[in-house]
């Protein structure tokens, strides 16, 4: 079953977490915000609300998502300012998950 999966480049083990920490250094290159971990809230990023949704939009554009990671915010009634880089990658890698399951 896991053969037959077409998955976006990038959706191997250890490369998602890879991606978010290369896009968010992309995003904040020009500005001093620091080593960004997987520990490092979003909102400290100092980063607006909507570059954020854009950075998630894209994140479920990459992988093949639709508006699952935005659900389940939505659902937990998380604000995207609150979550940490390791929460975005788990939300990605379990969304991916969820999708291979799906197939």
């Amino acid at each position: 079953m896991g053969d037959s999966i077409h998955r976006a480049e990038g959706t191997e083990p250890g490369t998602v977490q890879a991606t978010v920490l290369r896009m968010l250094e992309e995003i904040t290159a020009e500005w001093d915000v620091g080593p960004i971990t997987i520990g490092t809230r979003l909102g400290s990023l100092g980063l607006e609300s909507i570059n954020l949704v854009y950075l998630i939009a894209e994140l479920q554009k990459q992988y093949r998502l639709q508006n699952l990671i935005f659900q389940k915010l939505i659902a937990a009634k998380i604000h995207v300012n609150d979550l940490q880089v390791a929460d975005l990658i788990g939300y990605i890698e379990n969304g991916i998950r969820e999708e291979g399951k799906a197939s």
